[in-house]
C-alpha cells in the first residue's frame, strides 16, 4: 500500500478508492452516481418537507388555540350555570325560611288566643265560685237573722 502522495491519478480516481470515500468528511461530496441536479432536488424536497411541517405545526397550533378557547368557553358557562342554580337555592331557601316564619308566628298567635281563652274560662269559674260563695254567704246571713 502506498502513501496518497505516491498514488497516481488513476488509483486516487479507481471505483475502489471513490467508494471508499467518506462522504461525512467532505461536506461538499456528492456521490458518483448522483449529479449536482439532482442534490438540488433533494434540497428542494428537504426544504418542501420543512414546509410542510412548519405549516403542519400552524394548523396544529392554531386547533390547540381554538380547543383552549371552546374550553374556556365551556367553563365559563358552567360558571354561570352553577351560579343561577345557586340564586335560584337562595331564593328558594329564603322563601321555605319565611314560610317556617309565618307558620311559627301563626302557631304562637294560635297558642297566645289559646291561652288567653284558657285564662277567661278560669277567671269566668272563679268568678262563678266567688258569686256562689257570696250567695251562700248570703243565705246563711239571711237564715241567721230569722233564727235571732
Amino acid at each position: 500500500y502506498t502513501t496518497i502522495e505516491e498514488e497516481t491519478v488513476g488509483e486516487k480516481l479507481s471505483n475502489d478508492r471513490i467508494a471508499s470515500y467518506v462522504s461525512d468528511e467532505d461536506p461538499d461530496f456528492i456521490p458518483g452516481d448522483a449529479s449536482a441536479e439532482s442534490a438540488d432536488e433533494d434540497s428542494e424536497g428537504e426544504e418542501a418537507i420543512v414546509e410542510v411541517v412548519e405549516e403542519a405545526k400552524e394548523k396544529i397550533e392554531e386547533v390547540v388555540d381554538e380547543v383552549v378557547e371552546e374550553i374556556e368557553d365551556v367553563v365559563e358557562k358552567v360558571v354561570e350555570e352553577i351560579e343561577e342554580v345557586v340564586e335560584e337555592v337562595v331564593d328558594t331557601m329564603e322563601d321555605v325560611v319565611e314560610g317556617v316564619a309565618d307558620k311559627v308566628e301563626d302557631l304562637v298567635e294560635e297558642v297566645v288566643d289559646t291561652v288567653e281563652d284558657v285564662v277567661e274560662k278560669i277567671a269566668d269559674k272563679i268568678d262563678d265560685l266567688a258569686v256562689d260563695d257570696e250567695d251562700d254567704v248570703q243565705e246563711a246571713s239571711e237564715a241567721d237573722e230569722q233564727l235571732d
